[in-house]
């Protein structure tokens, strides 16, 4: 969907607003990959400067450019990490200690704000990180899909309360379609519909099916 594979077999199309996409379809939008690919030694500002430069018009003044930093920054609860370094082990063995797993995931999403997509593709967000900074990271997902933002984000085994967040759903097994619709009529299809069986933990969160 969002036009990154260019290997293996593809078919079909892809339709934006029931048209073909063209130039525009890469202009309005974003992807944010699995794996963040930062320098470690420059802080979250440093990241966003580089980034701002290279997908920013030169038509954008310095102070807009500056402004729209500091809001993305905000947005995404950096702006208190903004001077902090992203952090990663350097050839060699050194360690730069640095931003958290779920605020190196959500500089990565800044990153892909900073032209104001109108659509955000995002490869396994919460992949990598503990419960607390997957919940993180995806309410900040849910606040841009607030603000006019379309998010489509591919989870594997999200919890309960990231589940509900979603207002619509594709459950894919081995590239077939299983399900697709509301998340909160997805119990009902595979159980009343399909006959499977479940249980239910304590979190409210559905395993062994």
């Amino acid at each position: 969907l969002a036009g990154r594979k260019a290997v293996g077999r593809l078919g079909g199309g892809v339709l934006m607003n029931g048209r073909p996409c063209g130039t525009l379809f890469k202009r309005i939008s974003a992807y944010v990959a699995q794996e963040d690919v930062f320098v470690p030694t420059m802080t979250s500002w440093e990241t966003l400067v580089f980034h701002a430069t290279l997908t920013l018009p030169k038509a954008v003044s310095h102070e807009e450019r500056q402004s729209r930093m500091e809001d993305v920054l905000r947005t995404m609860g950096l702006w208190r990490a903004r001077g902090t370094q992203v952090g990663r082990a350097l050839p060699g063995g050194i360690l730069v200690r640095g931003l958290s797993g779920g605020e190196k995931r959500r500089l990565s999403i800044a990153c892909a704000l900073i032209a104001s997509p109108s659509i955000i593709f995002m490869d396994e967000p919460t992949t990598g990180l503990d419960s607390f900074a997957a919940l993180n990271v995806m309410d900040h997902m849910r606040d841009l899909a607030a603000m006019g933002h379309t998010v489509v984000a591919s989870v594997h085994q999200p919890r309960a309360a990231i589940w509900d967040m979603f207002h619509k759903v594709c459950v894919l097994s081995e590239g077939y379609q299983l399900y697709c619709g509301r998340p909160d009529r997805a119990l009902a299809w595979f159980c009343d519909a399909l006959g499977y069986e479940y249980d239910l933990i304590r979190d409210g969160a559905v395993s062994d099916w």
